[in-house]
């Protein structure tokens, strides 16, 4: 639904399955990048998304680039270096 361009709808069905399936970290990460999406981007819930889809699975690796791409649009390079 986000890469369709129904990002708003995408961050409705993916509040859902969250609340259903609990911190899957595949939801989080799919959450984060609907989050990045709308217009305009809500950063700091997508950073929020992508720390807790990393919490669930360091190994996300869609996650990782997420959280760095996020820290680094709210002006944390610093942070988004090290992510």
């Amino acid at each position: 639904l986000a890469d369709a361009g129904r990002s708003t709808e995408a961050i409705d069905v993916l509040a859902r399955a969250i609340d259903r399936h609990g911190d899957v970290a595949e939801l989080h990460t799919a959450q984060g990048w609907a989050l990045e999406n709308t217009s305009p981007p809500r950063w700091s819930e997508a950073l929020a998304a992508y720390r807790i889809a990393l919490a669930a699975d360091p190994r996300q690796l869609w996650a990782r680039l997420g959280q760095a791409t996020a820290l680094e649009r709210l002006g944390e390079a610093e942070a988004a270096a090290a992510a």
